[in-house]
């Protein structure tokens, strides 16, 4: 299982009236950190399964975005 790119618009369907735990990565291309933590965040599905959802926002995809990682 792979963890899905959402946008602002998704994220109350995916978050908020999920019916399990949902972690949500907000990033952006430049940092460092983010991207050094990329490879371990994609690892969690298969580790949790389908006890959690992962999912990734990038937050300067979009004023919407940005504004929802605020």
């Amino acid at each position: 299982k792979q963890v899905a790119e959402i946008p602002a618009d998704s994220f109350e369907r995916a978050v908020k009236r999920s019916d399990k735990p949902v972690i949500v990565e907000f990033w952006i291309k430049s940092c460092g950190n983010c991207q050094k933590f990329r490879p371990v965040y994609e690892k969690l599905p298969e580790i949790f399964g389908d006890k959690v959802e992962f999912l990734k926002m990038n937050m300067f995809l979009s004023l919407e975005n940005l504004k929802l990682a605020e």
